[in-house]
């Protein structure tokens, strides 16, 4: 990097970064009155924030990337978003600056296609490329029947602390089974309390898809459904697709049989 490029960088880094021990002094008063500390504070990744996390994402996503077979253009693609908006490694966001990968994707496909897998790996490696960028990658994980409460007005409560908590640090939101959200209405019928309260949660998730997809905010969003035409036309088009039905082959398909085979140490059986 040249001394001008380093210059720049310099000159756009906060000024309790260029400052760091008049930083500290004030870090309590930041906290509290400016936004941007607060998110800066909770991207930082210490000790403990690490061993969270790990303990976390040896819990909740297990699957590694070897599981993941014949889906190596889908993975890259999801990886260079996260790495892009979420991670932001300088490398990727000087290569790919002229074309920003996208913020949204839905993962469409029947059940069993490897829609949850291909998520949870990525999740896994999301973080995994966060902490050896010393970011604190937070995996909110939502299945869309846990958001809706009987209590009217909960619902879209729940679903904005859960964007709010996003937009807070660099995150990583996967919704399955993303049709509750997203499904067609008739708005004209929506007469009952029930079909009232999916309309406002829809409301609130078109509002942060919007805020996701149109400001800087470091979260990425990945969505996965069986029944994806279902889903409305408005949220579809802002949404990069993935169909996990297509390009599937007999080698694959092999493949993920060996790989199942030999997790549960029946790899002497031929596939």
């Amino acid at each position: 990097m040249s001394l001008s490029m380093k210059k720049n960088d310099e000159e756009f880094k906060p000024w309790w970064i260029r400052h760091p021990k008049l930083g500290i002094l004030l870090s309590f008063p930041l906290y509290v009155t400016t936004k941007e500390y607060r998110r800066w504070k909770n991207a930082k990744l210490t000790p403990r924030k690490l061993q969270k996390l790990m303990k976390e994402l040896d819990k909740n996503y297990p699957s590694k990337r070897e599981k993941l077979v014949g889906r190596d253009k889908e993975y890259e693609l999801i990886m260079s978003s996260i790495s892009f908006h979420v991670v932001q490694d300088k490398y990727i966001k000087e290569l790919l600056k002229d074309a920003p990968p996208p913020k949204f994707f839905i993962l469409k496909g029947a059940s069993g296609t490897g829609k949850s897998l291909l998520a949870e790996v990525c999740i896994r490696e999301g973080v995994m490329h966060g902490i050896r960028n010393c970011v604190n990658v937070q995996p909110i994980f939502v299945k869309g029947p846990e958001v809706f409460d009987p209590l009217y007005g909960q619902s879209a409560r729940n679903l904005m602390a859960i964007f709010d908590k996003a937009f807070n640090t660099p995150s990583i939101i996967f919704i399955d089974e993303f049709e509750s959200f997203g499904k067609k209405l008739d708005t004209a019928k929506a007469a009952r309390l029930a079909e009232m309260e999916d309309l406002r949660v829809q409301s609130i998730f078109i509002n942060n898809l919007r805020r996701l997809l149109d400001t800087s905010t470091r979260t990425i969003l990945i969505a996965a459904t069986s029944m994806y035409e279902s889903i409305r036309e408005d949220i579809r088009r802002r949404a990069f697709t993935i169909d996990l039905d297509q390009n599937i082959t007999r080698e694959m398909l092999l493949a993920i049989l060996s790989s199942e085979l030999k997790s549960h140490g029946w790899d002497y059986l031929n596939p």
